[in-house]
């Protein structure tokens, strides 16, 4: 049997997304934390792509390669600070 896959994305907010990542590879779980903004120095999330600081147009089309990478590619989609995986950041 195959291990339970899950992504933690798309923001890193007080380490949330990485911590929880770690905590459940420790376990055998295979997860993975993706974020869009940079988190603290001690938590990174596996995978970070800058596309909230970018102008609108680069930061979309950003969020939909981020989101075109990931989708299929887990079992469960575990979404922090009430985004979406496209981003949805602020304007």
């Amino acid at each position: 049997m195959t291990p339970l896959r899950i992504l933690h994305a798309p923001a890193e907010i007080a380490g949330q997304t990485s911590v929880l990542a770690r905590a459940l590879r420790g376990l055998g779980v295979h997860a993975h934390s993706f974020a869009y903004n940079p988190g603290f120095p001690q938590d990174q999330p596996d995978e970070m792509r800058p596309d909230d600081d970018q102008p609108p147009l680069e930061r979309d089309l950003g969020y939909l390669t981020g989101t075109r990478r990931n989708l299929g590619r887990w079992d469960v989609y575990h979404v922090h600070f009430g985004r979406t995986l496209p981003g949805t950041a602020r304007a």
